[in-house]
């Protein structure tokens, strides 16, 4: 065999050691791709879902549980795609199709929404943080319209004053049952605050009435008086309030 026949045959079988140490290299680099992607949408999927089952329904408008639903069978579906041989995956799938379904033909109202506990209210704030942070980069990246998130933002907050102003009301009502006239008269100030704060169109104007006639009532002092009698409270009342609307003022 001639010396450059040799040559020849040295050169391919070099070629193709390299070209499959290349064909090697590839597959694995795309198997770590894959890997992370995988692992990248499991992980977003699961986090929605855990926000979807963790905030109380009140605070979930029919539209915005279907948006949340529709983004976890996307990164769902992607996941079938990527792992079809993965039983979980397509397990999931059918079910989240299957909520909204459901979800869709769906005609059940809201309960109200409500707070029994300090904690309570802390913790859905957390979670209302968490769902107005998807909201807003859902608008971010376009995968909904700004005014729609807007809209939904907007109610999101209107639920929850609504279960600070019904939580104040009704440990009020309970300090006045119970003789305990400043800590009711105290909490009757700060439903008024956060009344007055969401009065869009007089929506809360009655409501606003009443209960400063019960502080009347309580106090025994006409309007003007009541409020000068009572300015360290209502301070002490609106610091308070000012602190629990910081995290709207961040997010909306």
């Amino acid at each position: 065999m001639s010396t450059e026949i040799v040559i020849t045959l040295a050169a391919l079988g070099i070629g193709v050691v390299l070209g499959l140490i290349w064909y090697g290299h590839n597959k694995e680099n795309e198997r770590a791709r894959k890997a992370l992607l995988v692992a990248s949408l499991s992980e977003r999927a699961h986090r929605l879902q855990r926000l979807l089952d963790m905030l109380p329904p009140a605070y979930v408008e029919k539209d915005v549980k279907l948006l949340l639903l529709i983004q976890i069978r996307s990164r769902l579906e992607k996941l079938v795609d990527l792992a079809p041989s993965n039983e979980k995956f397509k397990k999931n799938y059918d079910g989240i199709s299957a909520q909204i379904s459901e979800t869709q033909s769906s005609t059940a109202k809201p309960p109200s929404p409500q707070f029994k506990t300090p904690e309570e209210a802390k913790e859905t704030k957390k979670l209302l943080q968490d769902l107005t942070k998807v909201i807003e980069s859902l608008a971010t990246n376009k995968s909904i319209p700004v005014p729609t998130a807007k809209k939904y933002l907007l109610n999101i907050h209107k639920q929850y004053a609504e279960a600070n102003i019904n939580y104040s009301i009704q440990v009020a009502d309970q300090s006045r049952r119970d003789n305990k006239i400043k800590l009711a008269i105290h909490q009757y100030q700060k439903a008024i605050a956060e009344l007055s704060k969401n009065n869009q169109h007089n929506a809360y104007t009655d409501k606003i009435a009443q209960i400063k006639g019960i502080l009347n009532s309580l106090t025994g002092t006409g309007e003007e008086e009541q409020q000068d009698t009572s300015g360290a409270l209502s301070a002490g009342m609106k610091e308070l309030a000012d602190d629990d609307e910081s995290w709207k003022k961040k997010y909306f």
